[in-house]
């Protein structure tokens, strides 16, 4: 039986963890030590909190104020703003104005390369976008060594699988649930929305402004950014208009994917799979 090194580091205010099989011709440390690198890059450039981040420098550069970004961190915003337009404003990351149109609150201008922020107090925050972005990008480095199997994980909510674990294919479960589930080159993404006791949310509808009723969801598909801005949109728009949003929007991005939802309160035992092949 192969046995597994595992690798760990704290990044984007979160545990990340590495699992590879041990490989005869292979440095997984030196795999590892690649990847975290990456990781920093990223949060210098995606969080909202590290000092001297991208993303921090545009937030705090305040109102109205035009900010030349890096080319890297325009694509991102630019891809926001198209999966806030496909999901009809329900994916939104303008932290702090949940019930404003994306749209107006984020301008890009790609001649100058710049980005302004033109509500106050609105603050763009990518969140899960960030930690699946980051997780296709260390796809990458795996693919650059030519790893065939190897899980990498986000704090529990967030997974990437890069081909079969030992002898099996490798397994995950469903937050409050008893089931398990074995993907193979996938990503998974959790996303839950449950009434605190203070009556409080993290989330807000964006588009009616109110607290959608709790939900939570485990989206799999076959890219990690995909599925995060996936299930990041399903507790915004609530089980009903995701479900029917999911399987009869026609976009590339969704293929491939299959997802299970319910609510958090009352969680069953077994929840069925809804796949995007089903339609």
């Amino acid at each position: 039986m192969s046995q597994m090194q595992r690798f760990k580091t704290h990044c984007m205010a979160t545990q990340f963890r590495l699992t590879i099989p041990q490989g005869d011709q292979r440095d997984n440390g030196l795999i590892a030590e690649e990847m975290f690198d990456e990781l920093r890059r990223l949060e210098l450039l995606l969080s909202r909190f590290a000092p001297g981040a991208e993303i921090k420098r545009l937030n705090d550069a305040g109102l109205n104020q035009q900010v030349k970004v890096e080319p890297e961190l325009f694509a991102v915003l630019e891809d926001c703003l198209k999966w806030n337009a496909l999901t009809s404003g329900f994916f939104n990351p303008s932290y702090m104005s949940p019930n404003t149109d994306f749209q107006q609150v984020l301008t890009l201008d790609s001649t100058s390369g710049t980005a302004t922020i033109n509500f106050e107090e609105s603050m763009i925050d990518l969140g899960g976008y960030g930690k699946g972005y980051a997780l296709d990008r260390l796809n990458r480095i795996a693919q650059k060594y030519g790893l065939e199997s190897a899980l990498l994980d986000f704090g529990g909510s967030s997974l990437l699988s890069i081909g079969f674990a030992p002898e099996r294919p490798w397994q995950a479960r469903v937050e409050f649930t008893e089931l398990q589930f074995a993907f193979q080159n996938e990503a998974v993404a959790s996303s839950v929305l449950s009434n605190k006791p203070s009556g409080t949310v993290d989330i807000v509808d964006p588009v009616g402004g109110k607290p959608p009723q709790p939900l939570a969801i485990t989206v799999v598909g076959p890219q990690a950014l995909n599925t995060e801005v996936v299930a990041t949109t399903a507790v915004a728009m609530g089980e009903e208009r995701f479900r029917e949003w999911f399987l009869y929007t026609d976009d590339a991005r969704l293929a491939g994917m299959r997802f299970v939802t319910f609510d958090p309160t009352n969680p069953p035992a077994q929840p069925a799979w809804t796949n995007r092949n089903d339609v």
